[in-house]
């Protein structure tokens, strides 16, 4: 069953995508004039899930505009956010998508987002006719690991408020737009704990 979201799309410019893929590789402008006819842009309300632990994983999803995160759940029920992905990065897990494996976390927006979708089957046509497509994709995916660890939650060795100001330096434009039930999950902190550090922080 696939339960990845479903959107309506509309006509766009690429612009982003097409910087980004050629940060990573050499495209032609028919190369380019290829992956704009076969991606959408999608407008999704947050909250929306876009993979499911235990599915597989049938598009990637480029994020445009908003925040999407990765989180799970503990033997136990708790819900456990691991990281949060801003603008422009995929937001689904590239080895589930490439090695076709099923995904082991559940990936949601945080805020609505603007999310280019690339499917499996566009992604196949793009492997056929753009040369050096894969280790362009391979290069993309090998760049969303390393910079994996750095977002994934910090050590729990750091108290609270370590943790905190550490999530300020990295990410300071993602502060104010993530719900804090979900940064104080990040943090492994409570909603109670995480409020009473940024009140005291304020003073």
């Amino acid at each position: 069953m696939d339960t990845t979201f479903k959107g309506n799309h509309y006509l766009w410019t690429m612009g982003e995508l097409s910087d980004f893929l050629q940060q990573h590789g050499r495209l032609t402008s028919r190369d380019i004039q290829l992956i704009e006819s076969k991606v959408e842009e999608i407008s999704v309300p947050k909250n929306t899930k876009l993979a499911e632990a235990s599915h597989f994983v049938h598009e990637l999803w480029f994020i445009k505009k908003g925040i999407t995160r990765v989180y799970y759940y503990t033997d136990k029920g708790q819900e456990v956010t691991k990281y949060f992905i801003d603008e422009r990065h995929f937001s689904s897990d590239s080895n589930s998508f490439l090695y076709q494996l099923p995904m082991t976390s559940y990936v949601e927006t945080v805020t609505p987002c603007e999310l280019i979708r690339i499917s499996r089957t566009a992604f196949e046509d793009f492997a056929e006719n753009i040369p050096g497509w894969n280790e362009l994709i391979l290069t993309i995916a090998n760049r969303a690991i390393r910079e994996k660890v750095n977002r994934i939650s910090p050590m729990l060795a750091e108290t609270g408020e370590e943790r905190y100001l550490r999530f300020m330096e990295r990410f300071p434009t993602m502060l104010n737009r993530i719900p804090l039930r979900m940064l104080a999950s990040y943090l492994g902190i409570t909603k109670y704990s995480l409020s009473r550090i940024r009140k005291n922080m304020s003073h």
